[in-house]
């Protein structure tokens, strides 16, 4: 995931090992259209303060999808920065069309309400002309992520109207990689007349080769999981687990059946005590807990069927996952319910 770097609202903020390469990168072409009208120095310095500006634009852009996520009761579980951008990962999956629509809209309207207001403030003596840049930056970044394709989040949204369309999650993300792809051709042939008319050093040309490169991949990635989604969109996992007594996590091992039990606190599994833990010596007034596994939360799912199931699975942290299913339990080992999918 990469380099952990703090929390924002107790959401883990992560920097992925590939971005000082594509921060080096960005200053470059930066530098290569400042150096024209600047001098060394300036157009070094003016490089690094627009890479900084992006960062925290960037930064920006995720944490409004976190924040609408959370209000929409599917709460962020980490924000990353990467290469070109970054993605925020969330606990639960897209309920519906109209939630991936809304949290993906939510960022680049951050960008843009941020792009107006540094504009608003442009004209403030002394500071004025340091939000010029910032308003540059948050326009250019707030309707480049509505391009309707993905990976950006106008393709998600692109995505939740197929979703709504067709009734396949799967099928809307495939049309929307496919108008990703089609606009990286579009932008790549831009940059190949960019690159003609002005040659090689042209920084423009550079730009838009590098965003049709993005793209291309980005688009090229998610047509390839929605397809690897439509392949296992009957599978259940249920087979596949045990299911399991529940007890309070408050109680003692005297409370825990034989046959192990998941301890739940209000409802939510925490822990689970498998029938190798219950040996003969566990004092049976002991707490309940003295016995358990703790299972982590991304490991307790709350689907059986489908690709959101086994994309579970694969996240998993650990040997054990639970099924929190309306009250009933299933218990199942990571490694034995991964193999058995691979075949």
């Amino acid at each position: 995931m990469g380099w952990r770097i703090g929390s924002i609202g107790g959401v883990p903020l992560f920097v992925a090992k590939s971005w000082p390469i594509g921060a080096l990168l960005i200053g470059w072409i930066y530098y290569a259209s400042f150096a024209a009208a600047l001098p060394i120095q300036q157009a070094v310095l003016v490089s690094a303060l627009a890479v900084i500006v992006l960062f925290l634009s960037v930064l920006v852009h995720e944490i409004s999808h976190g924040i609408t996520g959370r209000f929409l009761k599917r709460p962020p579980e980490s924000y990353t920065l990467t290469l070109f951008g970054g993605h925020t990962t969330f606990r639960n999956p897209d309920p519906s069309p109209g939630t991936m629509a809304i949290v993906s809209l939510a960022g680049p309207l951050a960008n843009l309400a941020l792009a107006g207001l540094a504009w608003a403030g442009s004209g403030i003596p002394g500071v004025g002309p340091y939000l010029v840049p910032v308003a540059i930056v948050n326009l250019m970044l707030g309707l480049f992520n509505l391009a309707p394709g993905l990976p950006m989040d106008g393709g998600y949204i692109v995505a939740a109207i197929g979703w709504y369309a067709t009734d396949s999650r799967e099928k809307g993300m495939v049309i929307s990689g496919w108008t990703g792809r089609g606009i990286a051709l579009l932008i790549a042939g831009a940059a190949a007349v960019s690159l003609a008319v002005s040659g090689a050093q042209s920084s423009t040309g550079l730009w838009l080769l590098l965003i049709a490169v993005f793209l291309w991949s980005g688009a090229s990635r998610s047509i390839q999981v929605a397809r690897a989604r439509q392949a296992v969109s009957r599978v259940d996992i249920r087979p596949l687990m045990m299911p399991t007594a529940a007890v309070e996590v408050t109680r003692q091992i005297r409370d825990i059946p034989p046959s192990g039990a998941v301890l739940v606190d209000r409802g939510w599994p925490v822990a689970y005590v498998p029938i190798r833990h219950l040996t003969p010596d566990l004092d049976p007034n002991a707490p309940a807990g003295a016995a358990s596994i703790v299972v982590p939360r991304r490991n307790v799912l709350t689907t059986a069927v489908g690709p959101d199931a086994v994309a579970a699975v694969a996240g998993a942290e650990g040997d054990i996952v639970v099924l929190n299913e309306a009250g009933y339990y299933w218990v199942g080992s990571v490694r034995q319910i991964a193999a058995r999918l691979r075949h």
